[in-house]
């Protein structure tokens, strides 16, 4: 199973989420993946989570992090989601990092 943080966590720990006009062309094009494919492939499977986002976040403007953030229902916030860290550098690796979770 994907281990995952609290939102609270992650803002306690002195992450920042970065705008969308920060982030480089990669990860533009994951936040794009996440959107059109993920996303609604985890609404539609109707396993027990409602949707899905990306994120990219930072420490004190350094070393960037990576995160999918599961929702529980319509209106969960990021402060409410599970955060998981994307620990591999690819579309596959987000879309694994998601599955393991929702099967878990």
């Amino acid at each position: 199973m994907a281990a995952y943080n609290w939102g609270w966590q992650i803002r306690d720990a002195g992450f920042l989420a970065l705008p969308v006009d920060k982030l480089t062309p990669g990860e533009i094009d994951k936040l794009q993946y996440v959107n059109q494919f993920l996303d609604p492939s985890v609404h539609e499977a109707k396993c027990g989570w409602y949707g899905i986002s990306y994120c990219v976040c930072t420490i004190n403007g350094k070393n960037r992090t990576e995160f999918v953030l599961m929702y529980g229902d319509k209106n969960d916030t990021p402060n409410g989601a599970r955060w998981i860290n994307v620990t591999g550098n690819s579309k596959g690796a987000i879309a694994e990092n998601v599955w393991s979770l929702v099967f878990a």
